[in-house]
């Protein structure tokens, strides 16, 4: 049996889409804006002069002197942004106290075989990851084999790399003193298949 709504959530007091209606709504009806980006500026110059500056029903303070009493937010430091923004995997250390993350394998504590942790990384630098058990550091997962040196379009340019030195491979031929006719038909075909 599903519960409704109301009963999962208490509802607020004061419903901030019924204040907006009741006030802003009433003077938008009065004179309507010619366009959406008047009818933003007159919300915002409501919501700066009006609704702001009003003591809210709850808490008995105006919205704005409640924030400004707080002081300046705290602003994260580096170190703490960076982690908001590492992705996080978990893996299941394997016998040889190793885990498998995006093709890479990472060596990791021997204490932690058969356990599953938590393997923390930077996707766009995965030369390392942290691993964690239990919500604890476990040190850094250094890797044993990188799968993914480069970026898959890489391999194209390796390819253009290689047809110029095939292209090449005729004059070389001739430098040393043969004649392409004398070349294996198998090369020949290579040659003649190769774009220009």
């Amino acid at each position: 049996m599903q519960k409704r709504t109301s009963q999962l959530a208490p509802r607020c007091t004061v419903d901030p889409t019924e204040t907006v209606r009741a006030q802003f709504l009433v003077e938008v009806e009065a004179r309507p804006p010619a366009n959406l980006a008047e009818l933003n500026r007159l919300f915002s110059a409501w919501v700066e002069t009006v609704y702001h500056r009003r003591a809210h029903s709850e808490t008995g303070e105006a919205p704005i002197e409640r924030l400004l009493a707080g002081g300046a937010p705290a602003l994260p430091s580096p170190a703490a942004l960076h982690e908001a923004f590492l992705w996080s995997e978990a893996r299941t250390v394997t016998k040889v106290a190793t885990v498998s993350l995006h093709g890479n394998t990472f060596e990791v504590d021997a204490a932690l075989v058969g356990s599953r942790v938590e393997i923390v990384f930077d996707p766009f630098a995965m030369e390392a990851v942290e691993v964690r058990f239990q919500g604890r550091p476990m040190g850094q997962g250094l890797p044993v084999v990188i799968g993914r040196h480069s970026h898959p379009q890489a391999r194209a340019e390796a390819l253009q790399c290689f047809t110029g030195l095939v292209r090449q491979l005729p004059v070389y031929v001739l430098e040393l003193g043969r004649d392409l006719k004398s070349t294996p038909a198998v090369i020949r075909e290579l040659l003649a298949s190769l774009p220009e």
